[in-house]
């Protein structure tokens, strides 16, 4: 096997298409995926999308985040690629970092890399039917208006969520302390408590 920086220098569009076959062939052999993520050289993307998409679910799963990063634009080299091999993975295997890249996209205001995002959702109706009513939501509004700045509405969940989730902290810190209550003695029950109310 040759190593990365002449792997590279094979896997790169402006060799014969027989040398970028040798290298995508040579890269076959490579176990650490991560340096097929988008390397500082555009030229050899489209074959490390190519690479990358012959592996298996279970080699790409530590990496699905990095392959929904590859569809901030959709017109990079090798994006396509990936996105379809993202449409591959079962819904709920990529679910959460789905979500998560959603929010990052616009919080960060990178209004292509969240048109891509919802376009990816609705092109794969399970993934799209697990998502929550809210992002089911935010990814209609950002398909029918795109244009519109969408921060407001996502901090909204947020919030809701985070008080949700405080919410269920809450109430399993009592079932706790119903549970163990006969156990604990009257400073250990108080101190609970107040972390209960916070």
């Amino acid at each position: 096997m040759c190593n990365i920086d002449e792997l590279f220098a094979m896997l790169s569009w402006n060799n014969t298409e027989e040398i970028q076959q040798k290298g995508i062939e040579s890269a076959r052999e490579v176990k650490s995926l991560c340096v097929f993520f988008r390397p500082n050289r555009k030229d050899i993307w489209e074959n490390c999308a190519k690479v990358l998409c012959e592996r298996s679910d279970d080699e790409l799963r530590p990496y699905i985040k990095n392959m929904l990063e590859w569809l901030e634009d959709i017109n990079d080299p090798g994006a396509t690629l990936i996105e379809e091999r993202l449409h591959k993975f079962p819904a709920e295997k990529i679910l959460e970092h789905y979500t998560h890249a959603l929010e990052k996209a616009i919080l960060t205001d990178d209004n292509m890399w969240t048109g891509c995002l919802a376009e990816f959702a609705k092109d794969d109706s399970v993934l799209f039917d697990n998502l929550s009513n809210d992002h089911r939501q935010l990814v209609m509004d950002i398909l029918t208006s795109p244009e519109k700045d969408h921060r407001e509405k996502l901090i909204k969940i947020i919030k809701d969520r985070e008080a949700q989730s405080n919410e269920k902290a809450k109430r399993d810190m009592e079932n706790y302390i119903s549970k163990v209550g006969d156990n604990l003695n009257d400073e250990q029950r108080a101190f609970l408590r107040r972390l209960v109310q916070g």
